[in-house]
């Protein structure tokens, strides 16, 4: 995260200190550095201050009127000077009184020798002031001067900003793309474990602020390293607390002086850029080294620090990271969040709480739609962190101290967000006594009254579905796998892929020359026994029949064995559907043993789907309910469908960053007498669960949050 100091507008920094009277104008401080820029159209100034470490931006005209106080020129002389130069800007000298009074506020004028200690001791005081008021959100603890050690440095590793390194460290980064690529289910599924806190142990979060601190400190680096190669100075680089985590920070606002906007974003991008080059060297170890090996794990963690998620978090500029600072110099706006917040929070007021109030600037058309298109999704963005970050404590609280960590975590909330809160409460109060009258007024109290009657109604009164939303695959209702019940050759397969059968229907033939000659055997044996019966009946001998006898119905259930095993040479369907199997008719001529799988019939006159729902959410699934299918293949169409069946005891377990869900399994049929629903077919579903009120419903979830914690 690169660190800038924007640079301030006209009426910038107050120190304090007023301005001496003199018959002539002040003299400009002989140590500021001026430099033109081109921002689109627009020229501008910057003015930067080298013991303050301060940066000034001012239009031409600006500057043209800061120039006359060089010490020489009286009020008179300069107003004259300028007027003649600038016919349609005219001053007088209240203007120049005004300049006067901004400049030395800023300490871009000569100070008298006996002021000097004075403007030093209140400059250590409002910065020890500024260090004390930071919050944990973005909070400097300390800093260190690294220029001169820049300075004896950057001759050596001048080779890194040529063409030729460029080239070969893009390609050694497109490398990396491809292997990531390639494992990607690794690569995703240790993207996961590494952000999931509730499972580390103590080693493994010092080993993840390590990683992280240690590529943080490289990313910084990146930065002041890339400004001091363009000749820019870099006085900070130091330790801060960003959203309650620990980073460095690199202070590169000198990059305000270079004239060259190409060099100013190479230094925004320097710091993720040398994070991606450092990433493909640990990604091509890693793919390299042996699994398990010391050299494998550590290469793994390393790029899972400082790869592609690294750079696009950067790059978002939705906060105060590069993607930021690059957008701001894309747009030439600075300190654009801040001013855009107090616009938004200004339009708030006006139009409405219609409270009368000074814009905080004069903004033209394009800066107010700039504003708003970034102030609300930023807005948006911070609160999701938040929101992240203290369900991340939660977490820490509830598992390290129990039901206190509730206590704890609300304690928290209000020192994180005291000053918040404060300023919530006093604007409510002012809010109240500004339309205390209006409030109160016979017609107002009617229409309020009105108002709270409708929204009572539609908190009361109408009811909606909680929704459970998940992925699904289509699945048969039934399916069954058919299989070989004896040996055999396939002498003849009597259906393709898609032919619908019925149940008992043959699908294919096989032949088993062992039993067809057994069965023959059997045969001859069973017609020679029948006539020596024949012989020994007319011969009356009682004994040889009935020696015969028990020889015959030896051979007779010989004979049924083999009906029964030549009767299972012919295949047929159990269930009637659809024959699942591709090209099952090139088996012709195969030999199957027992139990071979010959082919796979289903029936999709109806479809099953399974559903992960949570624990949180299971009480308000019941069998019945109805199921809402989009597949994706069918983007423009619903599909219903009922609960079946809800599984009786807890499935898969999810880790994410918020904690650890346990998922059921909710099983529902879908009626397909069209057949569009193929097995395999993928999309989202929703379930339509219980109906509640939106009061109710909000009550009901405060009610169940509190009983899972207090108990």
């Amino acid at each position: 995260m690169s660190y800038f100091e924007g640079p301030s507008d006209l009426l910038g920094k107050s120190f304090g200190i007023g301005s001496p009277d003199s018959a002539v104008l002040p003299k400009l401080r002989s140590d500021i550095v001026i430099r033109e820029q081109t921002q689109g159209q627009e020229v501008i100034f910057v003015f930067k201050d080298p013991v303050a470490q301060a940066y000034y931006r001012f239009d031409p005209v600006a500057r043209d009127i800061i120039s006359l106080f060089d010490g020489n020129h009286s009020p008179e002389q300069a107003v004259e000077e300028h007027n003649t130069k600038h016919p349609l800007a005219q001053v007088d000298e209240s203007i120049l009184e005004a300049y006067r009074k901004s400049l030395w506020e800023m300490e871009l004028l000569e100070i008298p020798a006996a002021q000097k200690s004075l403007i030093l001791m209140d400059r250590i005081r409002n910065m020890r002031k500024q260090q004390s008021e930071g919050s944990l959100f973005f909070k400097t603890i300390s800093a260190w001067d690294p220029d001169k050690f820049f300075d004896r440095v950057i001759p050596y590793v001048r080779w890194l900003w040529t063409k030729q390194f460029f080239a070969i460290s893009l390609t050694f980064v497109l490398i990396m793309v491809a292997i990531d690529i390639v494992k990607w289910d690794q690569f995703k599924a240790g993207l996961i474990d590494n952000y999931a806190f509730s499972k580390k142990s103590l080693w493994d979060m010092f080993v993840f602020i390590f990683l992280m601190t240690a590529t943080g400190l490289i990313h910084e680096i990146g930065h002041g390293m890339t400004l001091k190669n363009y000749g820019g100075e870099v006085h900070k680089l130091g330790f801060l607390i960003f959203y309650l985590g620990p980073a460095f920070f690199c202070d590169v606002s000198d990059s305000y002086i270079l004239t060259s906007r190409k060099e100013r974003l190479w230094i925004t991008f320097a710091g993720s850029y040398s994070e991606l080059c450092v990433c493909s060297l640990a990604t091509i170890i890693w793919f390299f080294a042996v699994p398990g090996t010391l050299l494998y794990e550590f290469s793994f963690k390393v790029l899972l620090f400082t790869g592609i998620s690294s750079f696009f978090l950067n790059m978002n500029p939705l906060v105060k990271l590069d993607g930021y600072y690059a957008l701001m110099d894309w747009l030439g706006i600075m300190d654009l969040r801040e001013r855009a917040f107090a616009y938004l929070q200004h339009a708030f007021k006006k139009n409405i709480l219609r409270q009368k109030g000074e814009a905080p600037e004069e903004l033209t058309k394009r800066l107010r739609r700039i504003f708003i298109a970034y102030a609300i999704p930023a807005m948006l963005y911070t609160s999701f962190i938040y929101y992240l970050l203290l369900g991340w404590v939660r977490n820490i609280y509830l598992n390290t101290f129990g039901q206190l960590g509730i206590v704890l975590l609300l304690a928290t909330i209000y020192w994180l967000f005291r000053k918040n809160i404060n300023k919530a409460v006093g604007f409510m109060k002012f809010l109240y006594l500004d339309k205390k009258e209006i409030i109160l007024k016979k017609k107002n109290l009617l229409l309020g009254g009105s108002i709270a009657v409708v929204l009572l109604f539609i908190f009361l009164i109408p009811k909606t579905h909680v929704q459970v939303r998940s992925p699904f695959v289509i699945q048969p209702e039934a399916r069954a796998d058919i299989r070989s019940e004896t040996d055999g050759f396939l002498q003849k397969v009597l259906v393709h892929e898609n032919d619908q059968v019925k149940a008992g229907q043959p699908l294919a033939y096989l032949t088993n020359p062992t039993l067809a000659q057994n069965e023959q055997l059997t045969s001859t044996s069973l017609e020679m026994l029948d006539r020596e019966l024949s012989s020994l009946q007319l011969s009356g001998d009682s004994a040889g029949y009935a020696m015969k006898l028990r020889s015959r119905e030896q051979v007779a259930q010989q004979k049924e064995d083999l009906d029964k095993k030549i009767s299972k040479l012919t295949i047929r369907a159990p269930i009637s559907g659809v024959v699942m199997t591709p090209r099952v008719e090139e088996k012709t001529g195969t030999y199957l043993s027992k139990g071979t799988l010959f082919c796979t019939v289903a029936d999709v006159s109806k479809v099953k789907v399974e559903l992960s729902v949570s624990d949180y959410l299971i009480q308000d699934v019941h069998p019945g309910h109805t199921v809402v299918l989009k597949p994706t293949a069918y983007p423009t169409q619903s599909f219903e469908g009922t609960v079946s069946q809800i599984s009786p005891a807890a499935g898969e377990e999810i880790q994410a960053i918020e904690g650890i869900y346990t998922l059921f399994r909710v099983t529902a049929i879908i009626d397909n007498a069209d057949r569009k629903l193929l097995p395999g077919m993928e999309g989202n579903a929703k379930i339509l669960g219980d109906k509640y009120s939106l009061g109710r419903r909000f009550f009901r979830e405060l009610n169940r949050w509190i009983f899972s914690k207090v108990w």
